[in-house]
């Protein structure tokens, strides 16, 4: 019971903090400007000069230096966890006015289907969308009246929250874009999949030719959670199931039922065949048929397949197959 009492006091601190960092964000930077959302953030601004946190130059609200440094650091992690509890019943009441008032807002629509924007597309129709109101996601400002990307239904993108798909990306069959995910241009997503509190953001890459827009493809009973994609040349499929880790870099493919958890995946990846991943970091590396790595464990420039157990280990331009069980140890040119 206790256990349960201490998780669900993690979950709501780490909301908060959440929170905190958003009306912080909305302070300091004058173009995310909505009225109503910049009005908890003055008033935060105004606890914070009471406790010498920050001051206040020309209605321009600044963060003391000393604080500003060390903000997204663990000890600036841990200060806030220090502002979000019960030693300071002012920012938590301001906390829990601005997520009321949040609910509120998202109650109301957020975008139209434009049904004179039709795309014909993997055999059925798409269209554009059209923002109703103004709403911040993923620190970009989404103005009344500006462009998304085509979806095939309400179904595909969420109305009572602030997730959008952008100009140039497409949603279709019955995949869901929901829980103020951000799809970024030049992404396909069809075919069941989830996209949940997670963001997806094509990035530019000059030095590759590339003869499609569409460069990060998402498609086949996908689930993809608390996660941050990144990139270009992006394929992942086939009931992947990707939680609360990110996937920067090219040319990465992840495809048929992996589980990937708590990690980072980078450039020139494959990885494939029911492998399992936690907590830990796989880099221009090949991972197949029924490998599972874990706690901390980083592979780079290597091959590992056939049932491979891996645990705590660093393994670096090796190739390693067959049945193994590999655990505390550095391995480098390892060919088995």
């Amino acid at each position: 019971m206790n256990q349960e009492k201490d998780s669900t006091e993690v979950k709501i601190m780490k909301e908060n903090i959440k929170i905190l960092d958003e009306l912080i964000t909305i302070l300091l930077n004058n173009k995310l400007i909505i009225p109503w959302q910049k009005e908890y953030a003055n008033r935060l601004g105004d606890i914070f000069i009471k406790y010498n946190i920050c001051k206040k130059n020309k209605n321009k609200y600044e963060i003391s230096k000393t604080y500003l440094s060390f903000l997204d650091t663990p000890v600036g992690n841990s200060f806030k966890e220090v502002l979000v509890s019960t030693s300071y019943p002012d920012i938590n009441n301001l906390i829990a006015e601005y997520l009321d008032a949040k609910k509120e807002d998202m109650k109301t629509k957020k975008y139209k289907l434009l049904k004179s924007s039709t795309l014909s597309y993997n055999h059925t129709y798409v269209y554009k969308i059209e923002a109703l109101k103004d709403f911040i996601i993923n620190d970009n400002l989404i103005h009344k009246g500006d462009i998304g990307g085509y979806i095939e239904s309400e179904n595909n993108l969420c109305q009572n929250d602030y997730s959008w798909i952008c100009k140039g990306s497409i949603a279709s069959g019955t995949s869901k874009i929901k829980n103020n995910s951000f799809v970024g241009a030049g992404v396909d997503i069809c075919n069941n999949v989830i996209i949940d509190n997670t963001s997806i953001i094509k990035m530019p890459n000059k030095s590759i030719n590339i003869p499609f827009d569409k460069t990060i493809i998402i498609r086949n009973d996908v689930q993809l959670i608390n996660s941050d994609i990144q990139g270009n040349i992006i394929f992942i499929n086939d009931n992947a199931r990707i939680s609360d880790s990110k996937i920067h870099g090219e040319q990465i493919r992840i495809i048929r039922n992996p589980i990937i958890s708590a990690s980072t995946i980078r450039n020139k990846t494959f990885i494939s065949d029911n492998s399992f991943i936690e907590h830990s970091q796989i880099i221009e590396s090949i991972i197949n048929n029924y490998v599972e790595i874990y706690n901390e464990s980083c592979i780079v420039n290597s091959h590992i397949s056939e049932s491979v157990w891996l645990d705590k280990a660093y393994i670096s331009s090796s190739q390693i197959k067959g049945n193994r069980k590999i655990q505390n140890i550095n391995l480098h040119k390892y060919y088995s």
